[in-house]
């Protein structure tokens, strides 16, 4: 059950839920870990931008990271909560955001409803160290400011419950400019149909691509 992670509902129109010690301090160092120096500037949508300026990492097949047993471990325990397939849900995007650092208001579903994987239905996003000042996660839309701690996550939906095609227009969301230390996040998204298959195919070159105009 998900009572051992304290669930608080922040919003439900929409639905988003809080939750604490989703992953273990040993889990989130481990994580950190795997990004490493394999870490780069971050995309928004698919291309360089000034509104967002953190660095990231995929965690992915090609260097062994979707094996490791931390990722494997948190990866079913974020789908179970969420009620969804393991394969519904994309490869882990682990986030650093030094002091200056930001992503402006954006919404995260931009996956469009003609690609193999559908929608992103659901953003789960982890921390994965305390910040000393700034870092939260704001959406913009329900004046809610969530402040990072290690373990803490947050889930949230892209799309209408009512209307998987339509975006949810309450969701969009920034990360809130880190003003001292580090923070260290993770994304989990999560798609209407199995995402790591047909990635892992090679059957669509939009994998991962902003397909859908409605950011």
């Amino acid at each position: 059950g998900w009572a051992e992670y304290s669930p608080t509902l922040l919003s439900s129109e929409p639905y988003v839920v809080q939750f604490e010690g989703l992953i273990s301090p040993a889990e989130a160092e481990r994580m950190v870990e795997l990004a490493g120096e394999k870490l780069e500037r971050s995309l928004a949508g698919d291309q360089l931008s000034p509104v967002r300026t953190s660095t990231q990492y995929w965690c992915g097949d090609e260097d062994g990271c979707t094996r490791d047993p931390t990722i494997d471990a948190v990866t079913k325990r974020m789908t179970r909560i969420a009620g969804v397939p393991e394969e519904n849900a994309e490869y882990f995007q682990i986030l650093k955001y030094e002091p200056g650092q930001f992503y402006r208001t954006h919404h995260d579903q931009q996956s469009a409803h003609w690609t193999p994987q559908g929608v992103r239905v659901y953003t789960f996003f982890v921390y994965l160290s305390d910040v000393e000042a700034g870092g939260g996660t704001r959406f913009t839309d329900l004046g809610i400011t969530v402040t990072p701690k290690l373990g803490r996550a947050v889930l949230w939906p892209s799309v209408l419950d009512s209307d998987l095609l339509t975006g949810e227009p309450k969701t969009h969301h920034e990360a809130v400019t880190v003003e001292a230390g580090v923070k260290y996040a993770a994304n989990l998204w999560i798609h209407l149909y199995d995402f790591k298959s047909p990635s892992r195919a090679g059957e669509c070159p939009f994998l991962g691509q902003n397909t859908h105009n409605g950011r």
